[in-house]
């Protein structure tokens, strides 16, 4: 499994999150945005934990633990605005507009609001 950093933070019942290697300078100042506007506090976490302890196994186990420690909760909804490093995945990870999307197409950050709103 190949080494990745997540940022996220909790808006009400969803922990947002992006990859940071996926960022671009446009993508970077529309997440800043988003997070100054929803006042989410971000917290960063990057994997492996230590040499040698690369599975996908304990990848995904890594994102469980990311996600709960944000979340606090198990029923938590987790939105990832940019893609996620392939073989990562979360029962609860919702399909919501990305970063890119947002930037080429102004109606997905209403669509994002109204998603995360409920």
């Amino acid at each position: 499994m190949a080494p990745f950093d997540l940022q996220g933070g909790r808006y009400g019942d969803w922990v947002i999150l992006v990859d940071i290697k996926a960022l671009n300078s446009d993508s970077q100042k529309l997440w800043q945005n988003i997070t100054q506007a929803l006042s989410i506090t971000c917290e960063t976490t990057s994997f492996p934990i230590c040499d040698g302890m690369d599975t996908a196994e304990l990848a995904n186990a890594s994102l469980a633990g990311y996600i709960f420690r944000i979340g606090r909760s198990e029923e938590i909804q987790v939105a990832a605005l940019t893609a996620i490093p392939d073989g990562l995945q979360h029962p609860n990870l919702t399909t919501v507009p990305t970063l890119e999307e947002m930037l080429a197409d102004s109606d997905a950050k209403r669509q994002l609001w109204e998603q995360i709103s409920h």
